[in-house]
């Protein structure tokens, strides 16, 4: 019971996430939720720069019409069509950790099954300021 209500909380956290993605800048205070791996995230303003490690998560953004704040995928990220104009970041496995702190996101959405532990935990060393959100893959 207590990992059903662990996982709708996760859930729920995203969803948030979501919401605040399409959100005016303006109209947003800070906002912190647990992504699915547990950990804190906390977002002062609605992220007008965001970096998908996750075809699911970029899926969504499209869907939601948060494509505008989208900055930056990996190439496994290619639905709908307009992903695959966005810029690349290399592979869902081994993305360029460099290329994705140039881009100066104010989020990066990784997964746990998709991006290694030294992966997420190199992105939160070279860009401590850029929330990382991991969802449940």
């Amino acid at each position: 019971m207590d990992d059903l209500k662990t996982q709708i909380e996760s859930l729920a956290g995203m969803v948030a996430l979501a919401m605040l993605a399409l959100a005016p800048a303006a109209t947003v205070a800070a906002l912190t939720v647990t992504d699915q791996t547990g950990r804190t995230v906390t977002l002062a303003a609605a992220p007008r720069r965001i970096v998908s490690l996750v075809p699911g998560v970029t899926e969504m953004l499209f869907v939601i019409g948060a494509e505008e704040r989208l900055i930056g995928v990996t190439d496994f990220c290619d639905f709908p069509a307009a992903a695959r104009r966005k810029h690349r970041v290399g592979s869902m496995l081994a993305p360029s950790l460099e290329t994705v702190v140039a881009l100066h996101p104010y989020l990066v959405v990784a997964t746990d099954s998709g991006n290694s532990d030294e992966t997420r935990v190199q992105l939160a060393r070279l860009h401590g300021e850029a929330p990382l959100a991991v969802v449940l893959g």
